[in-house]
């Protein structure tokens, strides 16, 4: 049966050439010959295959005379298992001293079924052929195929093995639709190296004419592989140096005695793929491992999702490529029992509807694969979009092109840690004096820690110079002792001090504590001043109102007087508090100067002056410390704006830059995402300094999309380590989306605002005509980019009773309805007037019979107030 959609699944191309020698006999003697010559080109839009042919044959049991044809056809898999073709075929040539040409075209369709009962590649088939001018030089046509000819065809195996298949194929075909053919074969295969075949035909129109004619042909075919084995050069570019041979033999009787009989050559260059993807991770190791990490530790990723910019993701970057196309990838998050927890993937999607729009776009589709990323990012949250659990996942990465080939990497895992490393310090004292007199010439230090890769610990003055450090493995010692020698081993100067112990872990969290206030004394008369804060904020709000200095004198008698000055980096002395012989053991410093005015902010230091009647004048300096009223300083850009989070590949995600600064440290910070109304839509949150980006898709907390060409308001809270708070607002521009669903896109649009119970969206307030103008220009701009499309424009409303069926039901008919057409009419007549073709687009009134929401959710109601545009190719 020739059928123009056979070649719909051919992946190579295939040349063929065929010779038939028509041998006469004693009583009609003479040779014919038929020679074909074929070839089919794979695209990725289809198959494109040709033919031509030459016969020319004296016999006059074959009186064919001398005819020549050329053929062309288009054929490609409208399903996976369904293809359909088309071809037009010329035929010139001249019978028994006549001559004619013929013209016309061939539809096809076959059908792959599989296994049907016990029958294996059951496959049917059916083509009308001849649609057009038949060749017929002579009325006696019977040598020729008849013009308007239904045919169909089915073949199966009846047994199919490894090295050994027995199948059948029938076609039967009525030409013209004046008579029957039959034509059926069986064919063997052994060890996929020899075919035998055997085939009858049965002319119905013959059997009427009382000729029981029953011609039996016999055919050979041998198939073999070459392989060229050529390193370099054009069939090493095109990939055909290794190649399918199939050589065929075949004959059969005629009329009259004659015979006739053939040989073939198929080559179907290069091999079908049946390779998998080849995929390539390549993820470096994490920045915090320890020196003496393993290679499985290096394989591991770390990440720990708390905002603060440190490894908040698992940025895979990735590399999938393939001999034909790429169809699919899927990036697999699995907890430690098996559980899938996130999958991210993207593959192409060919809906499987069958309808007019669905067959016209797989008719015009053409293969080219997914796009494949640089990178996969995971960022912490299953599919619901809640943060995982800490602990140990596996990741793999499955792919797949367009044969099903598929590969799954090895699962790989990926520790979540949000837990910052933990430690407490203290000491049963922290003043002592190492001076070798046996008493407290140590300090001992007394520490409980995470188990961690490592913790480092060092001893700071008051300058803030590092002069002693400590580094250990795993958890810190449970105690330490520090006898007041710097890391060469040389004697610290009598003054104060600080211990700090850090650890970050291999996801970046970071863990610190420190223990201020650590005095060395081995003066006769000491006197020593410490602050009981690195920061204060007198702003009367009732948080770190004050700094209190705490004051050692070694020496208690015999003094004069006394007098501690608050200096100012800058503005020098600006308090200044004084006594005589009594000398308290603390001093609060509210923040206000001598005058009584607030001081200002910066760094300060005390000093401590005390004057003995021995003429000992001893000063002392405590620690910096800073005044701090303001609240935290902070910028934020968006880009781009607007964004369009429609899934696009283009400006679907808005980044969220913030330049957080404040001298005394960020506490706390959040940053509330509210939609047109008001209500929160998403939330970010954490301690310490906001990451500088944060990215955004567009979806809420709740799993909702933003909605189109409306404005969003963003409010950044943040508030110091001394209570101090600012806040900053900026307005998010959500872009017109353009949204698929399934083959149709859509485009929703609550934002068009228009004047109560009217049509008209101008009248209206300044700022609302504003954005109408816009949102209107926007969606102008995007409908020229979809010039192939249609344009439906729905106009939605909101039923006032709709606690009321009836009443809901004379409102919807009588007011909504003829509401939002009008108001759907008004948009279309705006964007003709911007350029768009008034036959593109049509309007349809749907009042609120489709809500988006219930009536009753009054927080969402607003969103059923809308104009939709659904684009239809």
């Amino acid at each position: 049966l020739y059928n123009p959609a056979a070649a719909g699944l051919e992946q190579r191309t295939r040349l063929e050439a065929n010779y038939m020698a028509l041998i006469g006999s004693d009583s009609d003697p003479g040779w014919g010959h038929v020679v074909n010559l074929g070839v089919s080109l794979p695209t990725n839009f289809g198959v494109l295959s040709f033919t031509g042919n030459f016969t020319s044959s004296p016999l006059d049991s074959s009186n064919l005379g001398t005819v020549g044809g050329f053929h062309a056809a288009f054929s490609k898999d409208l399903f996976p298992n369904f293809l359909v073709g088309v071809g037009v075929g010329a035929v010139l040539g001249e019978q028994s001293g006549e001559s004619d040409w013929g013209l016309s075209a061939d539809l096809g369709i076959t059908h792959l079924l599989g296994d049907v009962l016990f029958l294996k590649d059951f496959t049917w088939s059916a083509a009308m052929r001849g649609l057009g001018k038949g060749y017929a030089p002579t009325s006696a046509n019977d040598y020729f195929p008849q013009a308007f000819t239904p045919a169909a065809g089915v073949s199966f195996k009846f047994v199919k093995t490894e090295d050994f298949s027995w199948g059948l194929a029938a076609d039967l075909s009525f030409p013209a639709f004046q008579n029957l053919l039959l034509y059926a074969a069986t064919d063997f295969d052994l060890f996929k190296f020899l075919t035998v075949r055997a085939s009858f035909r049965m002319d119905v129109a013959e059997l009427a004419d009382g000729v029981e004619r029953f011609p039996v042909a016999f055919g050979l075919s041998f198939n073999f592989t070459i392989d060229l084995a050529q390193e370099e050069g054009f069939l090493k570019d095109q990939g055909w140096t290794k190649n399918d041979i199939k050589v065929h033999v075949a004959g059969g009787p005629l009329q009259d005695n004659s015979f006739a009989a053939g040989v073939g050559l198929n080559a179907a260059l290069g091999m079908v793929d049946k390779n998998p993807p080849h995929i390539k991770i390549d993820n470096p190791p994490s920045a915090f491992l320890p020196d003496d990490a393993t290679e499985k530790d290096k394989d591991t990723v770390y990440i720990s999702p708390n905002l603060d910019g440190v490894q908040d993701d698992m940025a895979l970057p990735i590399s999938i490529t393939d001999e034909r196309y790429i169809k699919g990838y899927r990036l697999v998050i699995k907890d430690k029992a098996g559980k899938v927890v996130r999958t991210i993937e993207n593959k192409e999607n060919r809906s499987e509807n069958i309808d007019l729009d669905n067959v016209v776009n797989r008719l015009l589709y053409v293969k080219s694969g997914v796009q494949v990323p640089s990178k996969l990012v995971w960022d912490g949250r299953n599919d619901t979009g809640a943060l995982v659990p800490d602990g140990e996942y596996s990741y793999s990465l499955e792919a797949w092109d367009d044969n099903d080939n598929r590969i799954t990497t090895n699962p790989k895992t990926v520790v979540v840690d949000k837990t910052e490393p933990k430690a407490d310090v203290k000491a049963s004292y922290t003043l002592f004096s190492p001076n070798g007199d046996g008493n407290k010439d140590t300090l001992p230090l007394t520490i409980s820690s995470s188990a961690e890769d490592g913790w480092k610990g060092a001893i700071t003055n008051a300058e803030g110079k590092t002069i002693k450090t400590f580094d250990w493995k795993g958890a810190a010692p449970s105690s330490v002792s520090w006898d007041g020698t710097d890391d060469n081993g040389q004697p610290v100067k009598d003054g104060v001090y600080t211990f700090s112990l850090a650890a970050t872990d291999r996801a970046g969290n970071k863990g610190s504590e420190t223990l201020d206030n650590i005095i060395i004394n081995t003066q006769a008369t000491p006197i020593f001043i410490t602050v009981d804060t690195g920061v204060f904020s007198p702003n009367g709000d009732g948080i770190a109102e004050n700094v209190t200095f705490q004051i050692i004198l070694g020496t208690t008698t015999g003094i004069k007087s006394w007098n501690l000055e608050i200096l100012h980096e800058k503005e020098g002395a600006v308090r200044t508090i004084s006594g005589g012989a009594d000398v308290p053991d603390t001093v609060t410093w509210n923040g206000k100067t001598d005058d009584n005015s607030v001081a200002p902010e910066g760094l300060y230091t005390g000093r401590l002056n005390v004057e003995y009647t021995k003429g000992d004048k001893p000063v002392e300096t405590s620690r910096q410390f800073r005044l701090d009223v303001s609240g935290p300083a902070a910028e934020i850009t968006l880009s781009p704006e607007p964004f369009s989070p429609d899934n696009d590949g283009v400006e679907d995600e808005l980044t969220i830059a913030s330049q957080v600064s404040d001298p005394s440290g960020i506490s706390t910070w959040k940053m509330v995402i509210t939609d047109p109304v008001g209500h929160p839509f998403m939330h970010f949150s954490g301690e310490g300094t906001p990451s500088a980006k944060i990215i955004w898709n567009g979806i809420s907390e709740s799993g909702e999309l933003v909605q189109a060409a409306s404005d969003y308001k963003l409010t950044l809270s943040i508030e110091d380590t001394v209570g101090n708070k600012s806040s900053l607002e900026k307005t998010i521009m959500v872009d017109v989306l353009v949204i698929r669903d399934g083959d149709k896109l859509y485009i929703r649009v609550p934002s068009i605002t228009f004047k109560p119970n009217t049509a008209d969206y101008r009248d209206v307030a300044k700022e609302a005509l504003e954005k109408n103008l816009w949102t209107l220009s926007r969606l102008a701009r995007i409908f020229k980019k979809y010039k192939n499309y249609q344009i439906q424009i729905e106009g939605h409303a909101v039923s006032v009773y709709w606690r009321d069926p009836a009443r809901s039901q004379r409102e919807q008919v009588e007011e909504l309805i003829p509401l939002s057409k009008k108001r759907a009419e008004a948009i279309k007549q705006a964007l003709v007037d911007q350029g768009i073709e008034a036959n593109r687009i049509s309007t349809v009134g749907v009042g609120a019979s489709r809500p988006l929401f219930p009536f009753s959710d009054e927080e969402n109601l607003w969103k059923n107030r809308r104009v939709e545009f659904i684009l239809i190719k």
